[in-house]
């Protein structure tokens, strides 16, 4: 085997070896997107349970939480409160 079909085989190995690296980066990159969605989600459930426990606890948060969200005009006072006017 002469010099020329060695390099020539050494060049179609590393074209296949590089493909190969693409193809495991863009699956890397695809399970950490996921893992990174997954994370995200864990976190804002970690945020928003301490609420949804207090609206269960406490009836009158709720029907106020129900109430905001269908009159949120008559809270003027709420408003302007949280507003900083």
């Amino acid at each position: 085997m002469d010099w020329a079909k060695a390099a020539s085989i050494a060049t179609v190995v590393e074209s296949i070896i590089v493909i190969v690296s693409v193809v495991f980066i863009w699956i890397q990159l695809r399970l950490q997107t996921k893992l990174t969605r997954i994370a995200n989600t864990q976190a804002l459930v970690e945020i928003s349970s301490p609420f949804n426990l207090e609206l269960i606890k406490d009836a009158a948060m709720a029907a106020l939480w129900i109430k905001g969200s269908k009159d949120y005009d008559s809270f003027d006072e709420v408003k302007q409160r949280y507003q900083g006017d």
